[in-house]
C-alpha cells in the first residue's frame, strides 16, 4: 500500500472528518468517513475501479479537497495507470494538498512513465545497483531510472537500500536536466534521516 494511503490511515483515526462541513456539498461526515475506508480497503483488496469510485464521488462532492484526489491517485498508481496517477498527484497539489509524500508519489508517477518497461526489481540487491549505475554512466537514463524505482518501492529492502535508490535516481535526474525530481528525492533522504553533507551537496545541486 502507498504512503498516501498509510496517511490518509491516520488521518481518519486522529480526525473525525477529512473535510470540514462547510466545504463538503451533499455527503454527510459519516459518509464521507466510510466511502474513505471503502476506498483504502478496495486498494488493499486490489479492487482498484472500486476504489477510484469512491474517491471520484468524493472529490465530485468536494471539487476542492485535494486529499480525495491524490487518495484516487494512489489507486491509479497501483493499478499501474502512471499516467493518470501523475495528473491526480498535480491536481491534488494544486487544489493545496501539498505534503511532500505527495510529491513523492509524484516522482514515482513519473519515474514509471519515464522508464516504461524499464522498471527491473529483477536479480539482486546489487546487480540492481550496478544496473542503474552503469545505466547513467552510459547515458541510458530510462533504464537508471526504472532500476533505481524498483529499489525504492520494494517493502522488503531495508531503508538504507531506498535511500540508495533515491540518489541514484536524484543523480540520474540531474543528468536528465530534472532539477526539481532531484530535488524531491534529495529531500526524501533527508526526511528518511540521512542528512550528510553528500546528501546535501545533491540538494545544492539540485536546487541550482
Amino acid at each position: 500500500m502507498s504512503k498516501v494511503l498509510i496517511s490518509a490511515m491516520c488521518a481518519i483515526a486522529v480526525s473525525s472528518s477529512f473535510v470540514s462541513t462547510a466545504h463538503a456539498q451533499g455527503l454527510s461526515r459519516d459518509q464521507r468517513d466510510s466511502a474513505v475506508f471503502r476506498g483504502i480497503e478496495a486498494i488493499k483488496a486490489r479492487q482498484f475501479s472500486v476504489a477510484i469510485s469512491e474517491f471520484t464521488k468524493l472529490s465530485n462532492n468536494d471539487p476542492s479537497n485535494g486529499e480525495y484526489i491524490a487518495l484516487r491517485g494512489s489507486a491509479y498508481y497501483d493499478s499501474k495507470d502512471y499516467a493518470k496517477a501523475k495528473t491526480d498527484f498535480e491536481n491534488a497539489i494544486k487544489k493545496g494538498y501539498n505534503k511532500h509524500v505527495i510529491y513523492e508519489q509524484l516522482n514515482n508517477a513519473e519515474s514509471r512513465i519515464i522508464a516504461g518497461n524499464k522498471v527491473m526489481g529483477s536479480g539482486t540487491v546489487g546487480e540492481t545497483v550496478e544496473k542503474a549505475s552503469s545505466a547513467l554512466k552510459g547515458g541510458d537514463y530510462p533504464t537508471a531510472i526504472g532500476s533505481a524505482t524498483a529499489l525504492i518501492e520494494d517493502i522488503k529492502l531495508p531503508a538504507k537500500v531506498h535511500q540508495g535508490g533515491y540518489i541514484l535516481r536524484a543523480e540520474t535526474f540531474i543528468k536528465m536536466g530534472r532539477k526539481q525530481n532531484a530535488k524531491i528525492d534529495a529531500e526524501t533522504v533527508i526526511n528518511s534521516g540521512l542528512d550528510v553533507p553528500q546528501i546535501r551537496d545533491l540538494l545544492k545541486r539540485a536546487s541550482q
